[in-house]
Parts: structure tokens; sequence; C-alpha cells
């Protein structure tokens, strides 16, 4: 059965090396999104990710599907932090979902659940890697 990767967006934008060489930030948030598609489309995982709503005047949580990624903007004063920890939690089926975060507050949050945590850095390399055998 495939997982389901929730991916704490700004985190990982910060971090991987195909978006840290682009200055804009929507640029940043598009190159994560082409790789997770193709990603995807390769591995038949379910891939969400979470981006702040920083700046945003949403009330709500923003949600939309862009080529088969589902792309979350939280609401106005809400952190990605809180929308990744109410999805595990909400969700039925922890041992099929893996939260991909190199921030410590999360992976501690998530300690007791049976959700894989993953490093920004392991995505990376394992997208790499999926993709480079194409």
């Amino acid at each position: 059965m495939p997982y389901r990767l929730i991916l704490d967006g700004n985190n990982i934008i910060h971090r991987w090396a195909s978006c840290v060489k682009i200055r804009d930030f929507e640029e940043k948030k598009g190159e994560l999104i082409s790789l997770m598609s193709k990603y995807r489309d390769k591995t038949g995982e379910e891939v969400s990710i979470i981006f702040d709503a920083k700046g945003s005047s949403n009330l709500e949580r923003e949600t939309r599907e862009i080529n088969g990624v589902r792309v979350i903007h939280t609401a106005r004063g809400e952190i990605a932090d809180q929308a990744i920890k109410d999805m595990v939690f909400e969700s039925s089926e922890r041992g099929n979902i893996i939260v991909v975060t190199s921030d410590n507050e999360i992976t501690i949050a998530l300690a007791s659940t049976r959700v894989l945590v993953y490093s920004a850095e392991r995505l990376e390399e394992e997208v790499l890697y999926e993709l480079g055998n194409e």
C-alpha cells in the first residue's frame, strides 16, 4: 500500500538544493510541487504539501490540487506545524503516513504516533534517486 506523504513545505524549500538556489519564494514552491508531482507519478504515493500562509488574508485553510499534488496553505495566523499535526491526529490510518520535516517540534509532537518522520534531506535523496532512474 502506498504511503501518504505530508510535507512541511516551508521547511523543505529552505533545505533542498534545487529550491535553495531559487530566489523567488513562489518559484521555490513551484519547484517543490513539480518535483513531488513527478515523484508521485513514479511511486503512486499520495502527496500533500503544507505551506504557512504568511501575509495571506485567508480566513480558512486553502486546498488546491496541482498536477496530482495536494497543496495546502494555512489560514491567516495558523502555522504549517499545526496543520500537519491536525492532519496526522485526524487520520485513522497513521501507519501509512510519512511526515517530512526537519522541524524538531513536529518530530517530538508525533513521537507517540505510528507516523514515520523523514528529514527533508532524506526525502530529497529518495526523490533524486527515483527521478534519476526514469
